[in-house]
Parts: C-alpha cells; structure tokens; sequence
C-alpha cells in the first residue's frame, strides 16, 4: 500500500540522515553528495512532517559557510606568505 511504502521511504531517508549526525556543518557544507543530502533532508522533513532544522539550515546558509572557509583559507595563504616573507628578509640580512 501506499502508506507503507510511504513508511519505508521515511525509514530508508531517516538511516541515511542518521549516518551524516556526527559531521560536522562544514563537513556536510564540503560533503560531495552535499545536495543530494538536502534533497534527502527535505524529502524526510515532508512525509514526516518532522522539522529537522539543522539539514534546512544547512541549505540556506551552504553559501555563507561556503564563503567563510574560502576567506579562512586566503587568510591562512596571506599568513603563510607573510611569515615566508619575514624569512626570506632575514636570510638576506645575514
């Protein structure tokens, strides 16, 4: 019937969020099944109607925590080239 295969579905999405709880946002964000994920979370919050929040926040913010880890990352190239900067002046001035 319908409905069991409605319940099935809801336990078949439920094990496969369930596999994804201890990463974390910027694992799921950097995950290469990212929007398959999503689509899975979204999937599960309709035929249960259970509100899973963390997937749907997860979807709405994808781009800003995006942003965050490429400007952590350039912040992280400037400090190291600073830092390679800094030696190769003090090698000169030996």
């Amino acid at each position: 019937s319908e409905s069991s295969a409605t319940s099935e579905n809801i336990d078949s999405l439920k094990e496969t969020l369930k596999k994804l709880r201890g990463l974390s946002a910027r694992d799921l964000v950097n995950h290469p099944n990212f929007d398959e994920i999503i689509e899975a979370g979204t999937r599960y919050e309709v035929l249960s109607s259970a509100s899973i929040g963390y997937i749907s926040l997860l979807a709405k913010y994808k781009t800003v925590i995006k942003e965050g880890l490429e400007a952590s990352q350039r912040v992280h190239i400037a400090q190291t080239r600073a830092k390679l900067l800094k030696e190769t002046a003090m090698e000169k001035q030996r």
